[in-house]
């Protein structure tokens, strides 16, 4: 007959409760939790009495299992001086309770873990070395004097807006630190994520699609900052609704619209924030020189309305247009020519200036169109240019 094992449990915390969600093994006992907290000393607590820790010296237990994140060494030496011996106790591992390993797993049944698990830790941590390259090369932009055209470097944008966006941040006086984002995928490709957990923004994130949606409320990020996520299609007619409902007006500090094909029309129709940055994807195929858009269809889908996926958006010119009219003045694009950042006329300085269109234009040079199979041709620019010369736009 296998020998019982008694143990005690520091700690009535969030760790606690991780632990608690799993069950003892047959063979093992909870005598009682510990804690320093008198107001919960000679209370119960999933279904054990609570003690104070100086009472560990007149009971029987096997091990102490220190159930904290913060002070893990005070409560050794507290144990300690009560005559607990240093192999008795035991201090699992924190990083992941619901897949540590040791002698903890005699204690529970944790489950093993999963290659969807193994996935999704691996994939964490490289966030993490993402991120601390981000803010490495945050500060050196911040530090050299060349300016916002020196800036770009990305971490979770798909070009360098991460840089372009960490230099307007710190270049531009903001008073009110969210941003709105929609046309985000999933989110793990994005604008204004590294703005989140570098400079610790808050904001709203808004796609088409359920399970888009369900996938970064169910990422870390949705409990460790105060981001919302909603699913939306978004259209001229809803957009200051939907900004409304979820309670964003008035002053935010940044607007990124990526919905590959009304921008242009979504953009003009906002009345209800009054962003201090913009962030535009514009279509460079429409060339230079003429302020065009596509007619505006309320459910238009790029790949619905050519099977190339070229067919979208507006030219820089009529964002260029459309943003003097509200205020803004074109202060950058990125390098890979998709995206145009706008800064509000009264927070411009002598940092952070306006720029003519002719002197800042660029063509992009990456290859998206698809073949009718819906695969990439990697056919030329000017393939890609004059299928949208084939296509109906809007003089705006």
């Amino acid at each position: 007959m296998e020998k019982h094992i008694e143990i005690m449990i520091f700690g009535t915390g969030m760790m606690a409760t991780e632990l608690m969600q799993y069950n003892l093994k047959p063979f093992v006992d909870l005598v009682y939790f510990l804690d320093n907290d008198e107001k919960k000393q000679g209370t119960i607590w999933c279904g054990h009495k609570v003690l104070s820790p100086d009472n560990i010296m007149n009971e029987q237990y096997d091990y102490v299992v220190v159930a904290t994140i913060s002070g893990v060494g005070e409560i050794i030496e507290q144990l300690i001086s009560y005559g607990v011996l240093q192999n008795r106790i035991i201090i699992p591992s924190w990083e992941n309770l619901e897949y540590t390993r040791g002698i903890i797993d005699v204690f529970f049944d944790i489950p093993k873990r999963s290659i969807k698990y193994e996935m999704n830790s691996i994939n964490t941590k490289i966030d993490y070395i993402r991120e601390a390259l981000g803010r490495i090369e945050g500060r050196q932009i911040l530090m050299n004097s060349d300016g916002i055209e020196n800036s770009e470097f990305r971490v979770f944008s798909q070009w360098g807006e991460d840089g372009i966006i960490k230099w307007l941040t710190n270049n531009l006086n903001i008073s009110r630190k969210v941003f709105v984002e929609f046309g985000v995928s999933n989110y793990a490709e994005s604008n204004t994520r590294f703005l989140m957990v570098d400079q610790n923004w808050s904001g709203l994130v808004m796609d088409g699609s359920d399970d888009n949606i369900e996938f970064i409320r169910k990422d870390d990020i949705y409990w460790r900052y105060n981001i919302k996520a909603e699913k939306a299609f978004i259209t001229a007619e809803n957009i200051n609704e939907l900004l409304m409902n979820n309670g964003i007006m008035g002053d935010i500090g940044l607007l990124s619209i990526d919905i590959d094909g009304n921008d242009y029309w979504v953009w003009k129709a906002i009345t209800v924030v009054n962003p201090a940055i913009v962030i535009c994807e514009y279509n460079y195929r429409f060339g230079k020189d003429r302020a065009v858009t596509i007619p505006y269809a309320p459910q238009f889908r790029r790949q619905d309305a050519h099977y190339s996926c070229v067919y979208f958006g507006a030219s820089l010119k009529a964002l260029d247009k459309l943003a003097k009219e509200k205020g803004y003045s074109l202060v950058t694009v990125n390098s890979n020519a998709n995206n145009a950042f706008f800064v509000r006329n009264d927070l411009l300085n002598d940092n952070v200036k306006g720029i003519d269109l002719d002197v800042i234009y660029r063509e992009g040079q990456f290859r998206e169109a698809r073949d009718v199979n819906g695969k990439l041709s990697l056919r030329d620019k000017e393939y890609e240019c004059e299928i949208i010369r084939s296509m109906p736009i809007i003089n705006v």
